[in-house]
């Protein structure tokens, strides 16, 4: 930055700007590479929130499936 004379206090101003910029969107979120490490961390927060959901359903209908076994067992 010690190169620009004439526009270093405005470059300065729109690189933090840029840089304290958060999105707001899952869009932004997605496009939004400026944080990588932040990026991942969303996306593999979501992964795992995701996962988590369709394991936890089918553990329950494998609980109610077991539960109605044992009421009406087959012969």
């Amino acid at each position: 930055m010690e190169k620009f004379k004439y526009w270093r206090d405005r470059l300065v101003i729109l690189k933090e700007v840029f840089d304290e910029a958060e999105p707001k969107s899952l869009r932004q979120w997605w496009y939004g590479k400026q944080k990588r490490v932040q990026w991942y961390n969303f996306w593999l927060a979501v992964l795992v929130l995701v996962l988590g959901t369709i394991f936890a359903v089918i553990q329950s209908i494998q609980g109610a499936l077991q539960v109605y076994k044992s009421f009406y067992p087959s012969s």
